[in-house]
């Protein structure tokens, strides 16, 4: 599923053979990534024996040839080769490995981990950095710090398997880039590896914390996710017409949504006309009394 460079097929003692005769020393990383190489990836995860068992040489696949499916032999590829290869995969974040407690991804593969029972995955989801902030993952927080390792606990917990430190070290990286965090205590060891997660120390940003307590209740926190952006009158109109599909969610999974309206007029120099202002309200008062610009 390569070409073969130029000098490889303009040398007179190439030879070629059929895939059932043929054992491959090196595959491309790319024909790792998931649904690429028919018929390995049968579910989300598969097993490092899985792909074993696929490149044993044994194997035959059906391969869409337009119209037919044409069975085709898997070459065989050896084990040091396969590993090599998967190892290379998992380093570049083209594959997600699972072995035990172990959860690589971008990273290294140590010694010993390896193995046939190594589940291997697509890249995991990209967290956003507001899913770390204490009114989303409370679980995280203490006494309004929270520490790299509580913070991948947390997302573990909540994703239903070990997340990679990869994974969790970007999100934190993000969050503090956005603002969203900040270094708890001084000297601290971010960024760092795993085993150094449980003394880097983070604390909301002083912004971000009067909000958290601001939407704090009698009954404890609002557990709210919000979106929120500046609008063109075009992408008003548009927010319109996917209005119907955003009902269509909240019918289904009864879960509550709102709509806040926010309206300005002027460039916050100088104030508008009011002929402007009471012009704009008449039109305002069309779609709720209270809609009116003060």
């Amino acid at each position: 599923m390569s070409r073969p460079d130029e000098n490889a097929l303009n040398d007179p003692a190439l030879e070629l053979v059929l895939p059932e005769a043929a054992e491959i020393s090196e595959v491309p990383l790319g024909l790792f990534a998931p649904q690429k190489l028919p018929g390995l990836w049968q579910a989300d995860e598969i097993t490092m024996k899985v792909v074993a068992d696929y490149f044993s040489g044994l194997s035959v696949v059906k391969v869409d040839r337009g119209g037919y499916q044409e069975p085709m032999r898997i070459p065989k590829v050896g084990q040091p080769a396969l590993e090599k290869v998967i190892t290379a995969a998992v380093e570049a974040g083209i594959l997600w490995m699972l072995s035990g407690p172990a959860s690589i991804w971008g990273e290294p593969i140590p010694a010993g981990v390896l193995n046939a029972s190594a589940k291997l995955c697509p890249p995991p989801s990209a967290v956003s950095a507001a899913e770390i902030l204490p009114e989303n993952l409370p679980e995280a927080w203490k006494e309004n710090v929270c520490s790299g390792l509580s913070i991948a606990t947390a997302l573990s917990m909540k994703a239903g398997k070990n997340l990679p430190w990869r994974a969790i070290k970007d999100v934190i990286s993000g969050a503090l880039h956005a603002r969203f965090l900040e270094i708890a205590e001084e000297p601290s060891p971010w960024p760092c590896d795993f085993p150094s997660a449980q003394v880097a120390k983070f604390k909301a940003t002083t912004e971000v914390h009067k909000e958290w307590k601001t939407a704090g209740t009698a009954g404890g926190l609002t557990k709210k996710m919000i979106a929120s952006a500046e609008l063109e009158p075009s992408e008003v109109q548009e927010m319109g017409e996917v209005m119907p599909d955003l009902l269509k969610i909240k019918a289904r999974t009864n879960a509550p949504i709102r709509f806040q309206v926010r309206i300005e007029l002027g460039d916050g120099k100088s104030l508008p006309p009011k002929e402007t202002a009471d012009e704009i309200n008449k039109i305002l008062k069309k779609v709720k009394e209270e809609l009116q610009l003060r």
